[in-house]
C-alpha cells in the first residue's frame, strides 16, 4: 500500500490585528492569523532560523517592543510552502525636553524646546505655562505677570501620533518698585533723598542715582545743587535676581532769601537797636515766612525786628535767620555788637 502526501499548500492570506502602535502604547499580545488549505501552518519571527512560535492557523503572541516581521508557511513531510509575511510596525516614543532661564515678572521667558523623535517627525508642540494659558509653538515666549513658581508642562506628538511630556519648575522672580523722598531743594544746602523702594521678596542691592550729572550708588543721598532751576532726578534699582525698577522726579532748587540788618548801638551801650533789611531773593521771590535772632547769650527772638537790652555789657555776636514759604533758610551774622 502507497500513502500519497499532498505537497504543502501556502496560506491564501495573513493578518494581525494590530498592525502598528507606539511603544507606550504597546499592547499585552496580538493576534496572527493565516488562511490555507492545510492544517500544518507554522509561524516564525524575523526568518526561518528561530525557534518556530506555534502551528496554529490563529496565534496569540506577546506583542513586540520593536518592528518585527512575521512568517507563516506549511511544513509536511514532502517539504516547506511558500511563505507569507506581515510586519508589525513598533514607533518609538518622542523624549520631550526644553530649557528655559528663570525670569523677572513681565520679562519674556524663552523656552528652548530639545525634544527629539527616531521614528518620524515631531509635528505638535502643546505648552501649559502654569498660569492659565498655553501654545502650539515650537519654541515659545512667554511672560508671567505674577511672581513664584511655576510648573511648565510639554506635550510632544510625532507624525505616528506618538508623543512624550515633561515637566519643569521654574522661578519667577518679583520685581522691585522704586521710590524716594527728598527734602526742599535750596540753593547751596544739602538736600536729602530718602530711598523708600521695596520688594515683595528679594533684596534690593544695587542703587544707582544720577542728580545734575553726578551718580550715588547709596542706598540714600545728600546732594549740593549748583545752581537754582528744575532739575531731574533719577533712580535705578536692581534686586539680587536682576529685576529692576526706575523713578524719576522732577526737582525744583528755590533760590535763597536775601538776609541783612543794620544794628545801632549808642554809646556802646547794652541797648541793641535791630532794623530787619532781608528781602525775597529777586524779582518775584518766595514771601519770608519767619525769623530767628541769635544773641549769644542763650537768648533768642522771633520778631521781625527789635530793640534787644543786653542783661549784661559785653562784645556779642547776633545772627538773623531768615526762612522762606519754600522752607529755605539763610543766616547773616554781624561780629562784636
Amino acid at each position: 500500500r502507497v500513502e500519497v502526501i499532498q505537497e504543502p499548500q501556502a496560506a491564501t492570506s495573513i493578518s494581525v490585528d494590530v498592525t502598528s502602535y507606539c511603544l507606550s502604547d504597546r499592547p499585552d499580545e496580538i493576534i496572527l492569523e493565516c488562511v490555507g488549505a492545510d492544517n500544518s501552518y507554522v509561524w516564525y519571527a524575523i526568518d526561518f532560523s528561530g525557534i518556530p512560535l506555534g502551528n496554529t492557523k490563529t496565534l496569540t503572541i506577546s506583542a513586540p517592543s520593536v518592528t518585527t516581521n512575521y512568517l507563516v508557511r506549511s511544513e509536511t513531510s514532502c517539504g516547506n510552502s511558500d511563505p507569507l509575511s506581515i510586519t508589525v510596525t513598533v514607533y518609538s516614543n518622542p523624549v520631550a525636553s526644553f530649557n528655559v532661564n528663570n525670569v523677572c515678572e513681565n520679562k519674556n521667558a524663552v523656552f528652548y524646546n530639545t525634544s527629539s523623535v527616531v521614528d518620524g517627525v515631531l509635528n505638535s508642540w502643546y505648552w501649559d505655562f502654569g498660569d492659565g494659558t498655553t501654545s502650539g509653538l515650537k519654541s515659545p515666549n512667554h511672560a508671567f505677570t505674577q511672581y513664584g513658581t511655576q510648573t511648565i508642562s510639554l506635550l510632544v506628538t510625532s507624525n505616528h501620533d506618538c508623543s512624550a511630556s515633561t515637566i519643569i519648575n521654574m522661578e519667577i522672580y518679583d520685581n522691585p518698585t522704586a521710590g524716594f523722598d527728598f527734602t526742599t531743594a535750596c540753593l547751596g544746602q544739602q538736600t536729602e533723598f530718602t530711598n523708600t523702594s521695596s520688594a515683595p521678596v528679594s533684596a534690593i542691592n544695587i542703587y544707582d542715582w544720577e542728580i545734575e550729572g553726578d551718580h550715588y550708588t547709596t542706598e540714600n543721598v545728600s546732594h549740593v545743587f549748583s545752581t537754582t532751576g528744575n532739575f531731574n532726578v533719577d533712580l535705578n534699582i536692581e534686586t539680587e535676581h536682576g529685576c529692576v525698577s526706575s523713578m524719576s522726579h522732577q526737582i525744583t532748587v528755590n533760590p535763597l532769601p536775601n538776609v541783612a540788618f543794620d544794628f545801632y548801638n549808642p554809646c556802646r551801650s547794652n541797648v541793641v537797636e535791630l532794623t530787619n533789611n532781608s528781602t525775597p531773593s529777586g524779582v518775584g521771590g518766595s514771601p519770608l515766612s519767619s525769623y530767628l535772632w541769635d544773641f549769644h547769650n542763650g537768648e533768642t527772638s522771633d520778631e521781625f525786628e527789635l530793640t534787644y537790652i543786653y542783661p549784661a555789657a559785653g562784645i556779642y555776636d547776633v545772627d538773623l535767620t531768615v526762612t522762606d514759604d519754600n522752607g529755605c533758610s539763610q543766616t547773616h551774622i554781624e561780629d562784636q555788637v
